[in-house]
């Protein structure tokens, strides 16, 4: 049975050394920071969207990648073990 993720929508988060990318296995998403924005509890997962630090950290390639396969890269949706609780750096980057 999945883990209930013991996060909040609104809640900060980062994640954790070793997380890679599920879409693009080759980027490590490690220390890229966000805002909890949905909990799916019965698959233990959680959306999150990056926070304006990370999006400024975001490489070139791994966007224009994104944009060509019509993957969103402002937002991800991991498993709720994959992140921590973080202290809030800025605002949600819009």
């Amino acid at each position: 049975m999945p883990v209930k993720p013991s996060f909040h929508v609104g809640d900060a988060v980062v994640v954790k050394s070793g997380v890679l990318c599920p879409d693009k296995p080759t980027v490590s998403l490690a220390g890229w920071q966000g805002w909890v924005t949905e909990l799916y509890p019965a698959e233990g997962t959680l959306a999150l969207k990056w926070d304006s630090p990370t999006m400024r950290s975001i490489p070139d390639d791994y966007i224009r990648e994104c944009e060509i396969e019509g993957l969103g890269w402002e937002s991800m949706v991991l498993g709720a073990d994959e992140v921590l609780p973080a202290t809030p750096r800025r605002v949600i980057a819009s």
